[in-house]
């Protein structure tokens, strides 16, 4: 029985492998580059993301302004602040996002612009373009679909045809032999380094198809039981000629209710009835997308909801769990370390897939050779 099975995995594993695993090879190389981003990027951007440290700050309605004042025809998204994450000598610049996914970053003490990016320019922006196929439509459901094939026909069929046959079998199952060549060779390479790289690789893929798939994100929702994101309260109908409340005081609204929170993230309204609504990382949270939301009427400053994170559901909690974890935000160092290896072994993976299918197509073509001598 397993002989026919394995007749069969095989031939659509490797298929599998040089088709998707050409995807799969692109989204490994490019997401090992940005294994280590949130220390590499203010290096190889210290200029725009961060500035020298200081005890004042501009308003979030000054950030606003000039931001717009230097992309001019953009609509205002949001405005950003992170937070010093150590004493240094220069802290996290300003960060005001345009509905086009443009970046102005000013410096949060003085409101002097610095400069403005889009979101997917830069080195460690285009890299992510890449690892996310941004750069084409419909982007997300390409390396989603690629996910999910790679883990039907690639992980679980490589197990499949990994596990030994025998107990003897197990004992040299994990050990490369320095003593093989050729197409023996590269099998022994593949498997070892599958079975070493398959655990990382694995949880890497599965954490990031949310970001990929709305089916899977609203599946994480069903599976713990929890209800979808409610819709955002309105602010009350305003009066006529009604002014909305600078953003300021309701950023200092916020830090009463919140303090110190390490990251904070307010969207400025459009529509009449819009709320200020914003998300703040607290100070003790767990991770960097642990978020606790805050609402207020955009004309009395009332708090309209503030769902702190503890107060979440389990599949708020999760979804945004499986995204820090995906970027390397869960586990330090160490975790960044092993998803970049991780997918660093992919490319060996290719290299000796390939090597061991031209190996047998070599085989095939001289068996058929000397068939033909003989004949």
């Amino acid at each position: 029985m397993k002989r026919h099975l394995y007749r069969g995995i095989l031939p659509l594993h490797r298929w599998a492998g040089l088709t998707v695993g050409i995807v799969i090879l692109w989204i490994a190389v490019t997401g090992a580059t940005l294994a280590f981003r949130p220390q590499l990027e203010p290096m190889e951007s210290r200029d725009l993301l961060t500035v020298p440290a200081c005890d004042g700050h501009a308003s979030i309605d000054q950030l606003a302004a000039n931001a717009a004042a230097l992309h001019s025809g953009g609509t205002l998204d949001y405005v950003r602040l992170l937070a010093p994450k150590a004493e240094g000598g220069r802290i996290p610049s300003a960060m005001v996002r345009f509905t086009d996914q443009t970046f102005v970053y000013l410096d949060p003490c003085s409101g002097e612009v610095l400069g403005q990016r889009h979101r997917y320019a830069g080195l460690f922006g285009t890299l992510e373009q890449l690892h996310r196929f941004r750069f084409m439509d419909n982007g997300s459901i390409v390396t989603g679909t690629s996910v999910l094939a790679f883990v039907a026909l690639l992980v679980a069929g490589g197990i499949f045809l990994w596990w030994p046959a025998s107990a003897a079998g197990w004992r040299g199952a994990l050990k490369l032999d320095p003593a093989l060549r050729g197409r023996a060779r590269n099998i022994n390479r593949h498997k070892v380094f599958g079975l070493v790289a398959m655990p990382i690789v694995l949880v890497s893929a599965l954490s990031g198809l949310p970001q990929a798939l709305d089916w899977y994100r609203q599946g994480i929702y069903t599976i713990t039981g929890s209800p979808p994101p409610a819709k955002l309260p309105k602010s009350a109908k305003p009066a006529e000629g009604a002014a909305r409340l600078p953003m300021e005081a309701l950023w200092q609204r916020a830090q009463s209710i919140v303090p110190e929170p390490q990251d904070v993230l307010m969207h400025i309204p459009h529509k009449p009835r819009a709320p200020v609504d914003m998300y703040l990382i607290e100070r003790d949270a767990p991770h960097p997308n642990a978020r606790t939301y805050l609402n207020f009427d955009a004309y009395t400053g009332e708090v309209l909801s503030y769902t702190p994170y503890a107060s979440n559901s389990a599949g708020h909690k999760l979804y945004f769990w499986l995204l820090s974890l995906h970027t390397g935000h869960v586990g330090g160092v160490v975790a960044q370390l092993l998803l970049m290896l991780g997918a660093l072994c992919v490319p060996v993976l290719a290299w000796t897939g390939i090597g061991s299918w031209l190996g047998r197509r070599r085989q095939m073509a001289a068996a058929r050779a000397a068939q033909a001598m003989t004949a």
